[in-house]
C-alpha cells in the first residue's frame, strides 16, 4: 500500500501498515483462546467430566468458525465477539474481586481487553477491510463443511457417551444394591473391605470403614432398603482408559426411623469400588403422611 493511498489516520498511527498490526492482534487473540480452550478441555476430560468436555468442544468449533469469518473480512462479527468478550470479562473481574479469585480476575481483564481490541482497534478494522477485498467464498464454504463434519462427529460422541453413562449408572445402582444388602443387612465387614477403593485404603479407609459399621449399629435393624439411584460422571484416564465415579443414594427404613444412604463409588476399569459411605436422617413415606 503506497503512502499516497493511506489515510492520515493510518500514517499517524504507525509507520507499520495498520493491517499488519491488526493481523498480529488477531493472531495473539487466537493464540490466547487456543491455550485457554486446550487447558479447559484437558481439565474436563481428565477431571472426570467427559460429557462437559464434548459439549465444550462443540462451543469451540463455533468459536473458531466465527473467528475464521472475522479473519477473512466479515468485520461486523467482530462487534458481536467484542461485545460478548467485554461482558464476560467484566463479569469475571467482578466475580474474581468478590471471591478474591486472582485467576478469574486476570482472565476477566484479558477477555475485556480482547473485547476492546475487537470493537475499537483501528488496526483490526483495516485488516478486516483488506481481507474483505480478497474474500474467497468457496474456501469459506469448505471450512463451514469441515466444521459441520466435526460437529456431527461430536454429536455422535455425545450420543455414544450417553449410552455408556446409562449402562454404567445401571451397573452402579446394581452394585450399590448389593453393597446395601451385605453392609446394612448382613453387616459383612469382610465383603465391605474387599470392595473398598485403593484410594480410600490409602487414606486410612479400613479404620474409617470399621468406625462407620459401628455407627450404623445405633440405627438398629434395617427393615427396608429401596433401590439405589446413581448419578455417574465419566472421564479419561491416561493413556486410553475410561474411568467413572458415581454418587448413589437410597432410602432405608430402620428401627431409628427413615434415613438416606449415600455412597461414592469409583470404577477405574476393574469394576465398581466403594470410596466413601455416609447416612443422613430423612422423611420417609410414613412420616410424610403423618405430617400432613
Amino acid at each position: 500500500m503506497a503512502d499516497e493511498t493511506r489515510s492520515l489516520w493510518e500514517i499517524y498511527d504507525s509507520e507499520i501498515e495498520p493491517w499488519r498490526k491488526g493481523r498480529t492482534i488477531l493472531v495473539l487473540i487466537g493464540g490466547f483462546f487456543f491455550f485457554v480452550q486446550l487447558l479447559t478441555f484437558a481439565a474436563f476430560t481428565l477431571g472426570g467430566n467427559l460429557e462437559r468436555a464434548l459439549i465444550f468442544a462443540v462451543n469451540v468449533v463455533f468459536f473458531w468458525f466465527v473467528f475464521y469469518l472475522i479473519w477473512i473480512g466479515l468485520h461486523w462479527l467482530r462487534w458481536v465477539c467484542g461485545g460478548w468478550n467485554m461482558i464476560v470479562g467484566f463479569c469475571l473481574i467482578i466475580w474474581g474481586w468478590r471471591d478474591e479469585n486472582g485467576i478469574d480476575a486476570v482472565l476477566g481483564l484479558i477477555c475485556f481487553s480482547v473485547g476492546v481490541c475487537f470493537c475499537l482497534s483501528s488496526s483490526v478494522y483495516f485488516f478486516a477491510k483488506r481481507q474483505r477485498e480478497n474474500m474467497r467464498w468457496k474456501e469459506a464454504v469448505l471450512v463451514a463443511g469441515c466444521c459441520v463434519l466435526v460437529l456431527i462427529s461430536l454429536g455422535t460422541g455425545l450420543v455414544g457417551l450417553a449410552f455408556i453413562q446409562h449402562q454404567r449408572a445401571t451397573e452402579a445402582s446394581e452394585f450399590a444394591n448389593e453393597a446395601a444388602d451385605h453392609i446394612y443387612k448382613d453387616r459383612d465387614a469382610g465383603w465391605a473391605l474387599a470392595h473398598v477403593s485403593r484410594r480410600s485404603l490409602q487414606e486410612d479407609g479400613q479404620k474409617r470403614l470399621r468406625y462407620y459399621l459401628q455407627s450404623i449399629r445405633s440405627l438398629g435393624t434395617f427393615e427396608q432398603i429401596s433401590s439405589a439411584h446413581a448419578a455417574v460422571r465419566t472421564g479419561l484416564r491416561l493413556p486410553n482408559r475410561l474411568s467413572s465415579d458415581a454418587e448413589v443414594i437410597s432410602k432405608a427404613k430402620t428401627e431409628a426411623g427413615w434415613i438416606d444412604l449415600h455412597a461414592r463409588l469409583f470404577d477405574e476399569g476393574d469394576g465398581w469400588q466403594i470410596d466413601r459411605m455416609w447416612w443422613t436422617y430423612a422423611a420417609g413415606p410414613e412420616s410424610s403422611v403423618a405430617g400432613q
